[in-house]
């Protein structure tokens, strides 16, 4: 993904690189990130850099967020938050909504995190999504997340918490 500071960050099998545009200079942050040990755990799946400048990395295993520190340095934050919300869940996207939540497509459902209020929602088939299986999400104009997943795709309205669903039948 392209952060604001003209780099690229690239998620790999072997950890977490980053491109700097203006030099070509490509630095590896696997020891910062702490990913340099078993691949299949650690294989980065997504990437976000939020509106606050935090790298999100969602892995097989779970969900970290980074900071930069002064020294170029990555610093995880929010670890006891994030550790908690989603241990072993295999990120498969993660998503900054204009309300400013932090939403993670997983293979359990969805996961809302809504820092300023320290709460987190899990929607699933109960809910009514259409599949467990999440790949993807993005938002439209008036605020709702289209969501794909295995059977098919599906509006969620947040505000009102109901979820429409389409499938092929559809067209």
């Amino acid at each position: 993904i392209s952060s604001r500071e003209n780099h690229l960050w690239i998620g790999t099998r072997g950890g977490l690189l980053e491109y700097e545009v203006s030099s070509g200079k490509i630095t590896s942050h696997a020891s910062e990130t702490g990913i340099e040990g078993n691949p299949t755990d650690h294989r980065i799946n997504t990437l976000l850099e939020d509106s606050q400048n935090r790298l999100w990395i969602g892995y097989e295993k779970g969900l970290k967020c980074y900071v930069r520190s002064e020294f170029g340095k990555l610093s995880e934050t929010l670890a006891k938050n994030i550790e908690a919300i989603f241990p072993g869940k295999s990120i498969q996207c993660i998503f900054e909504s204009s309300t400013k939540q932090i939403w993670a497509c997983t293979r359990n459902g969805i996961f809302c995190y809504d820092e300023r209020e320290q709460d987190v929602s899990h929607y699933s088939t109960e809910d009514g999504l259409p599949s467990e299986m999440v790949h993807g999400m993005e938002e439209d104009s008036y605020g709702r997340l289209w969501i794909s997943t295995d059977n098919g795709i599906c509006c969620f309205n947040p505000f009102s918490g109901s979820f429409r669903n389409y499938t092929i039948k559809d067209g």
